[in-house]
């Protein structure tokens, strides 16, 4: 199951054939909430069927941060119970509501049960199970080599997003689950990362369970053979859980982060002798205290756990799937949903700190600033292939008269880490044709945790069609002086256009004066004029920064560029100018990320 940036839900389904056998499919079924948001109540669709001959199970998957959805590869694939570890995939685009094959990374004749990341910068990670690691270009469907240092084999590890950006593994090959490697994007290596103090693998089958990333940023790890343990990023050592006991284990298996913090997850009587034994169990791990959950009601015979499946949905419930095992075929009563009792902390919810005060139906590429759009943590997991992570921020409106919920696309986050804190995270959204007009809440979710609500004003679009104007401002600074430029936003209507913020980005680059109010009137203009202060030393080259525009009509922007002449070379120690601060009538975005030059201002 992956849950879409349109706060859909999309469910991988399998085919019976005459002689009651199930198989993996093509096949993808869409569940939409009902118009209270509420997915107990929700309505089915279904997707195109995936390319010709692709049907896989046991495969990576990951929403990218366009918020198109790649599957790549599979250890099973169509009508057939022979493990041929395909390196076939294609990429699903909601919009176009088509798939498109992706051709594999170069020397991955097999994919396989692989794992996949999208790390940080937005770039998906993935682990063939044979191969070593590949970066994907989204743009072009095209693949780079990366890792391939790494201690052992990539095969039935998992990996898990940390929030200082690398990706945690437990080696099973290298060691039974003792040994432990992190990737850092940065320099593309992997490198040991402590010893486990208990063995995570069930060496009998080569297995092991789910990690998940918890709100204190500490990782609970659960074994293959019912043993659990705890990583502990910030000092990069590991602590022993306790054992389950009762010969359960997780040879591959779901979990989930609760809104509460605690980890849900499941097991099933595996142990002695048998990997993938049925009798499921539900558990909760409050890092301290393990307790044991009801089973889905009118299921006692449960799934195994390598057949189980779990997704946070927006409303803080977990969605539960075990259709592939054979005896629930004809029962029909293979999706439940488990409400948990606890609840979050306020300082775990995203904030949202600057969106447009007026929304428009039927309108793309709306902005949205603010914090923690991410959530704490990737959500739901699984052992190692199947990857249901959930990292990213959806939006959803909610009309104040009628109680009605409507989801909106997000899509082209600034970042997909994970407990980004106060740093600021930004969004665009596309608004729906049938979002009801009025007063409005605009709510951001992660991980299944609201943000407070902003209120906003839906209008009946198009909205006001708006010219910048110039396109770009070239500025010089002549023997220390600042250079200065000026941009002018018209409003070409029809209606009033309301302004959000207006800021600029760039070393040596600063607003120092705008007319932009809160609103800007039918065929009316304010300006923005900017200015570049190197100062008298001496930048070397061009500097480049963007003037941001940000109203109901979306985001324009102003191209900058700054170049020095008369300057002087600095003296060994001397500092640099500093920029001036900027003046502006309108709030700004969060401050930018450390660096001289770059705007600051007011949170909205």
């Amino acid at each position: 199951m992956v849950l879409m940036t349109d706060g859909t839900v999309l469910v991988h389904y399998v085919i019976e054939d005459p002689s009651d056998n199930l198989w993996p499919s093509g096949i993808w079924e869409q569940l939409t909430p009902d118009e209270y948001g509420n997915y107990a109540d929700g309505t089915w669709s279904q997707l195109p069927t995936m390319p010709a001959g692709y049907a896989p199970h046991f495969h990576a998957t990951a929403v990218l941060p366009d918020g198109r959805l790649l599957v790549e590869g599979g250890e099973y694939n169509g009508e057939s119970s022979t493990q041929v570890e395909t390196n076939q995939g294609a990429i699903y685009d909601p919009v176009a509501n088509s798939w498109t094959s992706v051709s594999p990374p170069s020397g991955f004749n097999e994919i396989g049960d692989a794992q996949s990341v999208v790390l940080p910068n937005g770039t998906l990670m993935l682990g063939g199970c044979c191969a070593g690691e590949a970066l994907f270009n989204a743009s072009n469907l095209s693949w780079t080599q990366t890792g391939n240092d790494k201690a052992d084999s990539e095969s039935e590890e998992g990996w898990v997003l940390l929030p200082n950006s690398k990706v945690l593994t437990v080696d099973l090959w290298a060691s039974d689950g003792t040994t432990s490697e992190l990737y850092d994007p940065g320099t593309g290596t992997w490198s040991a990362s402590g010893t486990i103090p208990v063995p995570l693998e069930y060496s009998a089958c080569e297995e092991t369970g789910p990690m998940v990333l918890r709100p204190d940023g500490t990782v609970t790890a659960i074994g293959g053979n019912g043993q659990l343990a705890t990583y502990a990023p910030a000092t990069g050592t590991w602590s022993a859980g306790p054992l389950i006991g009762g010969g359960l284990g997780a040879g591959d298996g779901p979990a989930a982060l609760l809104p509460d913090g605690n980890v849900f997850f499941q097991v099933s009587e595996s142990l002695p002798g048998n990997c993938y034994g049925g009798g499921s169990y539900f558990f909760e791990w409050d890092g301290t205290n393990l307790i044991e959950e009801p089973p889905p009601p009118d299921d006692p015979g449960d799934a195994p756990s390598y057949e189980g499946r779990m997704l946070v949905l927006p409303t803080g419930q977990i969605l539960y799937d075990d259709a592939y095992f054979v005896e629930n075929q004809d029962n029909g009563k293979n999706l439940y949903l488990y409400t948990p009792t606890g609840t979050y902390q306020s300082a775990w919810q995203p904030k949202i700190t600057t969106v447009g005060a007026v929304v428009y139906t039927n309108t793309d590429n709306q902005p949205i600033y603010g914090q923690q759009f991410n959530g704490l943590s990737q959500g739901a997991m699984y052992g190692d292939d199947e990857q249901m992570a959930e990292n990213f921020p959806l939006v959803y409106i909610e009309n104040l008269s009628t109680g009605h919920v409507f989801y909106c696309r997000t899509h082209d986050f600034n970042t997909m880490a994970v407990a980004t804190g106060s740093a600021q995270n930004f969004a665009e959204f596309d608004v729906p044709g049938d979002v009801e007009t009025g007063p409005s809440d605009l709510v951001v979710v992660a991980n299944g945790i609201p943000s407070s609500p902003v209120q906003v004003t839906v209008e009946a679009g198009p909205p006001p069609s708006v010219t910048v104007s110039p396109a770009s401002i070239s500025m010089r600074s002549r023997n220390g002086g600042d250079g200065s430029g000026s941009a002018t936003l018209t409003n070409n209507g029809p209606g009033v256009l309301a302004i959000n913020s207006v800021w600029v980005t760039g070393d040596y680059f600063s607003l120092t004066d705008t007319s932009c109010s809160s609103s800007l009137g039918e065929n009316s203009s304010c300006y923005a004029d900017v200015s570049f202060s190197p100062g008298s030393y001496c930048i070397g080259g061009t500097a480049y920064g963007t003037l941001y525009f940000s109203d109901s009509a979306g985001q324009q922007t102003v191209s900058l560029t700054g170049t020095q002449q008369g300057c002087i070379q600095a003296p060994v120690g001397a500092a640099r100018p500093a920029t001036p601060a900027p003046r502006a009538s309108l709030p700004l975005p969060p401050k930018q990320a450390a660096g001289k030059g770059k705007s600051s201002g007011g949170d909205r």
